[in-house]
Protein backbone atom coordinates (compact mmCIF):
# COMPACT_ATOMS: atom_id res chain seq x y z
CA UNK A 1 0.00 0.00 0.00
CA UNK A 2 1.28 3.18 -0.96
CA UNK A 3 1.80 6.21 1.70
CA UNK A 4 -0.99 8.23 2.42
CA UNK A 5 -0.60 12.05 0.91
CA UNK A 6 -1.60 14.31 -0.98
CA UNK A 7 -1.61 12.50 -4.31
CA UNK A 8 -2.80 8.88 -2.14
CA UNK A 9 -6.22 6.94 -2.97
CA UNK A 10 -7.10 8.43 0.53
CA UNK A 11 -8.72 6.44 3.25
CA UNK A 12 -11.53 3.81 2.64
CA UNK A 13 -15.13 4.52 2.80
CA UNK A 14 -15.67 0.88 5.23
CA UNK A 15 -19.13 1.80 6.43
CA UNK A 16 -20.78 2.62 2.86
CA UNK A 17 -19.45 -0.56 1.19
CA UNK A 18 -20.19 -4.54 1.81
CA UNK A 19 -17.69 -6.99 0.03
CA UNK A 20 -19.47 -9.42 -2.61
CA UNK A 21 -19.61 -13.17 -1.92
CA UNK A 22 -17.14 -14.78 -3.49
CA UNK A 23 -17.32 -18.02 -5.75
CA UNK A 24 -18.72 -18.25 -9.09
CA UNK A 25 -20.02 -15.35 -11.24
CA UNK A 26 -21.42 -16.31 -14.93
CA UNK A 27 -21.05 -14.51 -17.58
CA UNK A 28 -25.09 -14.32 -18.70
CA UNK A 29 -25.98 -15.09 -22.43
CA UNK A 30 -28.77 -14.00 -24.46
CA UNK A 31 -30.61 -16.13 -26.12
CA UNK A 32 -32.32 -14.98 -29.43
CA UNK A 33 -35.26 -15.81 -31.44
CA UNK A 34 -34.71 -17.32 -35.32
CA UNK A 35 -36.21 -13.59 -36.24
CA UNK A 36 -33.25 -12.33 -33.86
CA UNK A 37 -35.64 -10.95 -31.36
CA UNK A 38 -34.78 -11.48 -27.42
CA UNK A 39 -35.98 -15.07 -26.39
CA UNK A 40 -37.26 -13.88 -22.69
CA UNK A 41 -38.73 -17.22 -22.25
CA UNK A 42 -35.12 -18.71 -22.97
CA UNK A 43 -33.74 -15.79 -20.87
CA UNK A 44 -35.46 -16.96 -17.33
CA UNK A 45 -34.94 -20.40 -17.72
CA UNK A 46 -30.75 -19.96 -18.55
CA UNK A 47 -31.11 -17.50 -15.14
CA UNK A 48 -32.49 -20.51 -13.34
CA UNK A 49 -29.87 -22.76 -14.46
CA UNK A 50 -27.22 -20.45 -13.41
CA UNK A 51 -29.05 -20.29 -9.73
CA UNK A 52 -28.85 -23.96 -9.61
CA UNK A 53 -25.48 -24.15 -10.60
CA UNK A 54 -24.34 -23.12 -7.17
CA UNK A 55 -23.08 -19.61 -8.31
CA UNK A 56 -22.47 -17.09 -6.10
CA UNK A 57 -23.82 -13.75 -8.41
CA UNK A 58 -24.53 -12.62 -11.55
CA UNK A 59 -23.16 -10.73 -14.18
CA UNK A 60 -25.67 -9.54 -16.87
CA UNK A 61 -24.83 -7.83 -20.08
CA UNK A 62 -21.41 -7.83 -20.56
CA UNK A 63 -19.72 -9.41 -23.93
CA UNK A 64 -20.98 -13.02 -23.14
CA UNK A 65 -24.42 -11.07 -23.65
CA UNK A 66 -23.21 -9.49 -26.94
CA UNK A 67 -24.10 -6.07 -25.21
CA UNK A 68 -22.93 -4.50 -28.20
CA UNK A 69 -25.80 -5.67 -29.86
CA UNK A 70 -28.47 -4.79 -27.40
CA UNK A 71 -30.78 -1.49 -27.54
CA UNK A 72 -31.18 0.55 -24.25
CA UNK A 73 -34.58 -1.23 -23.50
CA UNK A 74 -33.19 -4.38 -24.43
CA UNK A 75 -29.86 -3.93 -22.00
CA UNK A 76 -32.58 -2.76 -19.29
CA UNK A 77 -35.21 -5.18 -19.42
CA UNK A 78 -32.30 -7.92 -19.22
CA UNK A 79 -31.30 -6.29 -16.22
CA UNK A 80 -34.61 -6.39 -14.44
CA UNK A 81 -35.12 -9.65 -15.71
CA UNK A 82 -31.61 -10.60 -13.92
CA UNK A 83 -32.81 -8.64 -10.89
CA UNK A 84 -36.16 -9.92 -10.24
CA UNK A 85 -35.55 -12.94 -11.05
CA UNK A 86 -32.42 -13.37 -8.42
CA UNK A 87 -34.76 -11.85 -5.98
CA UNK A 88 -32.06 -11.49 -3.86
CA UNK A 89 -30.77 -15.18 -3.84
CA UNK A 90 -27.50 -13.42 -4.96
CA UNK A 91 -26.52 -10.09 -6.26
CA UNK A 92 -26.38 -9.26 -9.71
CA UNK A 93 -23.99 -6.71 -11.58
CA UNK A 94 -24.92 -5.27 -15.04
CA UNK A 95 -22.58 -3.22 -17.58
CA UNK A 96 -24.02 -1.00 -20.02
CA UNK A 97 -23.13 -1.30 -23.77
CA UNK A 98 -22.45 1.22 -26.14
CA UNK A 99 -22.97 4.81 -25.84
CA UNK A 100 -22.56 7.73 -28.22
CA UNK A 101 -20.81 10.08 -25.66
CA UNK A 102 -19.81 9.51 -21.96
CA UNK A 103 -22.85 12.08 -20.58
CA UNK A 104 -25.05 8.75 -22.25
CA UNK A 105 -22.93 6.38 -20.67
CA UNK A 106 -23.38 8.15 -17.45
CA UNK A 107 -27.28 8.36 -17.84
CA UNK A 108 -27.42 5.09 -18.46
CA UNK A 109 -25.37 4.17 -15.22
CA UNK A 110 -28.38 5.98 -13.38
CA UNK A 111 -31.00 3.64 -15.19
CA UNK A 112 -29.50 0.60 -14.99
CA UNK A 113 -28.75 1.39 -10.76
CA UNK A 114 -32.53 2.29 -10.77
CA UNK A 115 -33.80 -0.95 -11.24
CA UNK A 116 -32.20 -2.66 -8.12
CA UNK A 117 -28.54 -3.75 -9.60
CA UNK A 118 -25.52 -4.17 -6.97
CA UNK A 119 -23.18 -2.47 -8.96
CA UNK A 120 -22.83 -0.60 -12.08
CA UNK A 121 -20.21 -2.05 -13.70
CA UNK A 122 -17.81 0.41 -16.40
CA UNK A 123 -16.05 -1.18 -19.29
CA UNK A 124 -12.59 0.54 -19.08
CA UNK A 125 -11.98 0.99 -22.65
CA UNK A 126 -15.86 2.41 -23.14
CA UNK A 127 -14.24 5.13 -20.13
CA UNK A 128 -11.10 5.90 -22.06
CA UNK A 129 -9.51 6.53 -25.70
CA UNK A 130 -6.16 4.36 -25.94
CA UNK A 131 -3.85 7.24 -25.71
CA UNK A 132 -5.87 8.68 -22.34
CA UNK A 133 -3.97 8.25 -19.42
CA UNK A 134 -4.72 5.68 -16.24
CA UNK A 135 -5.61 8.91 -14.34
CA UNK A 136 -8.15 10.03 -16.31
CA UNK A 137 -9.88 6.28 -15.93
CA UNK A 138 -9.58 6.73 -12.50
CA UNK A 139 -11.27 10.11 -12.31
CA UNK A 140 -14.14 9.23 -14.90
CA UNK A 141 -14.84 6.08 -12.55
CA UNK A 142 -14.75 7.78 -9.68
CA UNK A 143 -17.02 11.21 -10.68
CA UNK A 144 -19.45 8.76 -12.29
CA UNK A 145 -19.46 6.70 -8.72
CA UNK A 146 -20.15 9.85 -6.60
CA UNK A 147 -23.84 10.29 -8.17
CA UNK A 148 -25.14 6.55 -8.58
CA UNK A 149 -26.83 5.08 -5.64
CA UNK A 150 -24.91 1.53 -5.71
CA UNK A 151 -21.25 0.97 -6.18
CA UNK A 152 -19.71 1.19 -9.57
CA UNK A 153 -17.39 -2.20 -10.97
CA UNK A 154 -14.86 -2.56 -13.60
CA UNK A 155 -14.15 -5.08 -16.28
CA UNK A 156 -11.28 -4.90 -18.28
CA UNK A 157 -13.14 -5.71 -21.78
CA UNK A 158 -11.26 -7.02 -24.44
CA UNK A 159 -13.64 -4.71 -26.85
CA UNK A 160 -13.43 -2.18 -28.52
CA UNK A 161 -9.52 -2.73 -26.85
CA UNK A 162 -8.24 -4.56 -24.56
CA UNK A 163 -7.62 -1.40 -21.43
CA UNK A 164 -5.72 -3.18 -18.13
CA UNK A 165 -5.03 -0.78 -15.34
CA UNK A 166 -1.98 0.33 -13.73
CA UNK A 167 -1.14 -0.73 -10.15
CA UNK A 168 -1.15 3.37 -9.10
CA UNK A 169 -4.34 3.58 -10.48
CA UNK A 170 -5.99 0.16 -9.42
CA UNK A 171 -4.73 1.14 -5.58
CA UNK A 172 -6.55 4.26 -5.67
CA UNK A 173 -9.61 2.90 -7.07
CA UNK A 174 -9.76 0.18 -4.51
CA UNK A 175 -8.77 2.39 -1.43
CA UNK A 176 -11.97 4.74 -2.48
CA UNK A 177 -14.44 2.63 -0.94
CA UNK A 178 -16.46 3.03 -4.70
CA UNK A 179 -15.06 0.42 -6.27
CA UNK A 180 -16.24 -3.17 -5.13
CA UNK A 181 -16.39 -5.13 -8.15
CA UNK A 182 -13.08 -6.11 -10.64
CA UNK A 183 -13.30 -8.29 -13.50
CA UNK A 184 -9.37 -9.15 -14.08
CA UNK A 185 -8.63 -9.90 -17.83
CA UNK A 186 -4.55 -9.38 -17.37
CA UNK A 187 -4.55 -13.52 -17.92
CA UNK A 188 -0.98 -13.00 -15.42
CA UNK A 189 -1.26 -14.64 -11.71
CA UNK A 190 1.62 -12.71 -10.39
CA UNK A 191 0.14 -9.49 -11.62
CA UNK A 192 -3.33 -10.73 -10.40
CA UNK A 193 -1.94 -12.06 -6.86
CA UNK A 194 -0.31 -8.05 -6.85
CA UNK A 195 -3.82 -6.24 -7.17
CA UNK A 196 -4.52 -8.80 -4.57
CA UNK A 197 -2.38 -7.01 -2.12
CA UNK A 198 -3.25 -3.71 -3.63
CA UNK A 199 -6.92 -3.99 -2.39
CA UNK A 200 -6.35 -5.54 1.10
CA UNK A 201 -8.69 -3.80 3.41
CA UNK A 202 -11.03 -2.69 1.02
CA UNK A 203 -14.53 -3.16 0.34
CA UNK A 204 -13.34 -4.60 -3.57
CA UNK A 205 -13.51 -8.34 -4.78
CA UNK A 206 -11.65 -9.31 -7.47
CA UNK A 207 -13.01 -12.17 -10.15
CA UNK A 208 -10.61 -13.85 -12.15
CA UNK A 209 -11.72 -14.29 -15.54
CA UNK A 210 -8.52 -16.29 -16.70
CA UNK A 211 -9.40 -20.46 -16.03
CA UNK A 212 -5.69 -21.66 -16.19
CA UNK A 213 -4.48 -19.35 -13.55
CA UNK A 214 -7.64 -19.74 -11.74
CA UNK A 215 -6.70 -21.98 -9.10
CA UNK A 216 -3.75 -20.38 -7.88
CA UNK A 217 -5.07 -17.03 -7.24
CA UNK A 218 -7.36 -18.06 -5.40
CA UNK A 219 -5.14 -19.50 -3.32
CA UNK A 220 -3.49 -16.46 -3.08
CA UNK A 221 -6.62 -14.17 -2.51
CA UNK A 222 -9.14 -13.97 -5.18
CA UNK A 223 -12.65 -13.68 -4.76
CA UNK A 224 -13.69 -16.21 -7.74
CA UNK A 225 -14.08 -16.67 -11.28
CA UNK A 226 -16.17 -14.63 -13.36
CA UNK A 227 -14.98 -16.11 -17.21
CA UNK A 228 -17.01 -17.88 -20.05
CA UNK A 229 -16.34 -21.17 -18.89
CA UNK A 230 -19.35 -21.11 -16.64
CA UNK A 231 -21.31 -20.64 -19.78
CA UNK A 232 -20.25 -24.85 -20.35
CA UNK A 233 -20.24 -26.00 -16.77
CA UNK A 234 -21.29 -23.64 -14.00
CA UNK A 235 -21.16 -26.20 -11.55
CA UNK A 236 -17.74 -27.17 -12.10
CA UNK A 237 -16.40 -23.55 -11.39
CA UNK A 238 -19.34 -23.09 -7.84
CA UNK A 239 -17.11 -26.74 -6.76
CA UNK A 240 -13.62 -25.31 -7.27
CA UNK A 241 -14.21 -21.97 -5.89
CA UNK A 242 -16.40 -23.30 -2.64
CA UNK A 243 -13.45 -26.57 -2.51
CA UNK A 244 -10.47 -25.23 -3.43
CA UNK A 245 -9.15 -24.99 -0.08
CA UNK A 246 -10.26 -28.29 1.96
CA UNK A 247 -9.90 -30.65 -0.71
CA UNK A 248 -7.10 -29.45 -2.97
CA UNK A 249 -6.52 -33.01 -4.75
CA UNK A 250 -9.75 -32.87 -5.73
CA UNK A 251 -9.96 -28.95 -6.78
CA UNK A 252 -6.91 -30.03 -8.80
CA UNK A 253 -8.46 -32.87 -10.90
CA UNK A 254 -11.86 -30.52 -11.40
CA UNK A 255 -9.46 -28.02 -12.78
CA UNK A 256 -7.82 -30.86 -15.50
CA UNK A 257 -11.69 -31.75 -16.24
CA UNK A 258 -12.08 -27.91 -17.35
CA UNK A 259 -8.78 -27.35 -19.23
CA UNK A 260 -9.07 -30.59 -20.77
CA UNK A 261 -12.62 -29.57 -22.62
CA UNK A 262 -12.92 -25.72 -22.38
CA UNK A 263 -10.75 -24.58 -24.68
CA UNK A 264 -11.54 -27.07 -27.46
CA UNK A 265 -15.15 -25.97 -26.97
CA UNK A 266 -15.08 -22.48 -27.13
CA UNK A 267 -14.33 -22.43 -30.96
CA UNK A 268 -13.09 -19.13 -31.44
CA UNK A 269 -15.23 -16.93 -33.11
CA UNK A 270 -18.31 -19.34 -32.92
CA UNK A 271 -18.80 -18.31 -29.02
CA UNK A 272 -21.05 -17.47 -27.76
CA UNK A 273 -23.46 -19.55 -29.89
CA UNK A 274 -21.06 -22.87 -29.50
CA UNK A 275 -21.84 -22.13 -25.37
CA UNK A 276 -25.38 -21.85 -26.31
CA UNK A 277 -25.60 -25.11 -28.37
CA UNK A 278 -23.78 -26.99 -25.41
CA UNK A 279 -26.07 -25.62 -22.72
CA UNK A 280 -29.09 -26.56 -25.05
CA UNK A 281 -27.74 -30.11 -24.80
CA UNK A 282 -27.24 -30.04 -21.11
CA UNK A 283 -31.01 -29.27 -20.95
CA UNK A 284 -30.79 -25.48 -21.02
CA UNK A 285 -33.85 -24.48 -24.11
CA UNK A 286 -31.68 -22.22 -26.06
CA UNK A 287 -30.86 -21.82 -29.32
CA UNK A 288 -28.03 -20.75 -31.18
CA UNK A 289 -29.02 -17.72 -32.26
CA UNK A 290 -27.09 -14.72 -32.37
CA UNK A 291 -26.55 -11.47 -33.38
CA UNK A 292 -22.38 -11.42 -33.32
CA UNK A 293 -22.93 -13.55 -36.80
CA UNK A 294 -21.11 -16.04 -35.08
CA UNK A 295 -23.34 -19.22 -36.34
CA UNK A 296 -21.79 -19.00 -39.57
CA UNK A 297 -18.39 -20.14 -38.07
CA UNK A 298 -19.99 -22.88 -36.82
CA UNK A 299 -18.33 -25.99 -38.80
CA UNK A 300 -20.54 -28.99 -39.55
CA UNK A 301 -21.22 -31.67 -37.03
CA UNK A 302 -20.97 -29.57 -33.82
CA UNK A 303 -23.46 -31.78 -32.02
CA UNK A 304 -21.10 -34.89 -32.86
CA UNK A 305 -17.82 -32.92 -31.34
CA UNK A 306 -20.04 -31.41 -28.56
CA UNK A 307 -22.16 -34.65 -26.97
CA UNK A 308 -18.87 -36.97 -26.13
CA UNK A 309 -18.03 -33.90 -23.84
CA UNK A 310 -21.60 -33.79 -22.18
CA UNK A 311 -21.56 -36.69 -21.29
CA UNK A 312 -17.94 -37.04 -20.02
CA UNK A 313 -19.32 -33.96 -17.91
CA UNK A 314 -21.82 -35.91 -16.35
CA UNK A 315 -19.95 -39.03 -15.48
CA UNK A 316 -17.44 -36.64 -14.06
CA UNK A 317 -19.93 -34.70 -11.98
CA UNK A 318 -20.95 -38.26 -10.64
CA UNK A 319 -17.85 -39.48 -9.21
CA UNK A 320 -17.67 -35.84 -8.41
CA UNK A 321 -20.66 -36.47 -5.73
CA UNK A 322 -23.09 -33.51 -4.22
CA UNK A 323 -21.91 -30.21 -5.39
CA UNK A 324 -23.03 -27.81 -2.70
CA UNK A 325 -26.37 -25.49 -3.84
CA UNK A 326 -26.53 -27.47 -7.16
CA UNK A 327 -29.94 -29.05 -8.94
CA UNK A 328 -29.03 -31.60 -10.87
CA UNK A 329 -30.51 -30.32 -15.14
CA UNK A 330 -31.17 -33.55 -17.25
CA UNK A 331 -29.62 -33.86 -20.81
CA UNK A 332 -31.76 -32.57 -23.61
CA UNK A 333 -31.97 -35.81 -25.93
CA UNK A 334 -33.60 -33.99 -29.08
CA UNK A 335 -31.39 -32.95 -31.66
CA UNK A 336 -30.44 -28.54 -31.67
CA UNK A 337 -31.35 -27.03 -35.10
CA UNK A 338 -27.80 -25.68 -36.64
CA UNK A 339 -29.54 -22.03 -37.68
CA UNK A 340 -29.00 -21.51 -41.46
CA UNK A 341 -25.98 -19.36 -42.36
Amino acid sequence: MPNQSNDSPGPVRACARQRLPGGNWPVVLTPFTAAGEVDWTAYRALLRFYLDSGVAGLFAVCHSSEMDYLSEPEILRLVKEAVELAAGRVPVVASLGKCDSLTAYEERARRVAALGVDVVVFTCSTLVSEDESDDVLAERTLATAEVLPVPVGLYEAPLPYHRLIGDEAFARLAHSGQVTFFKDTCCDAERVARRVLLSEGTPLAIFNAHMPSLLSTLERGVAGYCGIGSNFFPELYSWLCAGYAADPVRAQRVLDFIMSHEPSLIEGDAYPSTAKHYLALRGVPLGLHARKHCADVLAPGLKERQLPSVRELETFMRELGPVPGVVATPMREEPVELPSS
